[in-house]
């Protein structure tokens, strides 16, 4: 949902996150189509919910937020990422081919640290309430 949060505020991060995920059910979302990235590929994710769960969260985050994710977010489940575009191109290819729409449910969220290279987990959040 967002690129950068600074880890200084992990704390209230975490707060947040788990603040929303209480009161949030799991969302139904449309898995819409697929998205060259230019060196991956992404599917596109439709779901007028998880935009509502994203905005409360920007709100809560405005002050943090880099240029990134200020911008018209679009929701998506990447599936190749820093590839070449050669690559990118073949399985663009492949999965639009066969692709068929379909629903997901999104279960929760997940505070991830970036280790300059790796990434480690930091916190997953289950929906566990009602929807707001």
């Amino acid at each position: 949902m967002f690129h950068r949060l600074p880890g200084e505020y992990c704390e209230q991060i975490a707060h947040d996150l788990r603040s929303v995920a209480e009161r949030q059910t799991p969302i139904l979302a449309n898995v819409a189509g697929i998205r060259h990235l230019g060196a991956g590929v992404a599917f596109a994710i439709e779901s007028p919910a998880l935009e509502a769960v994203r905005a409360e969260l920007r709100g809560r985050f405005c002050n943090w937020l880099v240029s990134q994710d200020t911008r018209k977010w679009q929701p998506h489940i990447t599936v190749q990422n820093k590839a070449s575009r050669t690559q990118a191109d073949r399985l663009y290819g492949e999965l639009s081919s066969g692709f068929q729409a379909g629903g997901i449910r999104v279960q929760g969220l997940d505070l991830w640290q970036y280790l300059d290279g790796p990434w480690a987990p930091e916190l997953s959040v289950t929906f566990s309430g009602t929807s707001t």
